[in-house]
């Protein structure tokens, strides 16, 4: 049950991390580049603002990285005893999917 409840505190915290990332590059940071090439005292505002949010962005990404590093300290060693690898995951069923986690060479985690 441990080894499960690390699974998926991996997998919620690396999948709020994931769309935090896109959200700022995918989102904010275009839509900032539009904003600066606008040299009008509305476009100014919009750049502003879009500086702002995107630095509160970063912050929180960051505080949702920094949970992260005490569950992959714990859950790793879980993953290495198991021998959890891409052709044979440790597996868990969660909201109704399944989720094979393992170490690949560089030793990070994965999912799949």
């Amino acid at each position: 049950m441990e080894n499960e409840i690390l699974a998926i505190q991996y997998l919620e915290n690396k999948e709020k991390a994931l769309a935090e990332r896109a959200e700022i590059d995918l989102e904010l940071k275009p839509a900032l580049a539009e904003a600066d090439q606008d040299k009008s005292a509305a476009g100014k505002q919009a750049s502003e603002a879009l500086k702002a949010s995107i630095d509160l962005k970063e912050v929180a990404f960051q505080e949702t990285v920094d949970r992260m590093t005490p569950i992959f300290s714990a859950f790793f060693p879980v993953l290495q005893t198991l021998g959890a690898t891409k052709d044979n995951p440790y597996h868990i069923f969660y909201h109704e999917k399944d989720y094979g986690f393992y170490i690949d060479d560089n030793k990070n985690i994965h999912y799949k």
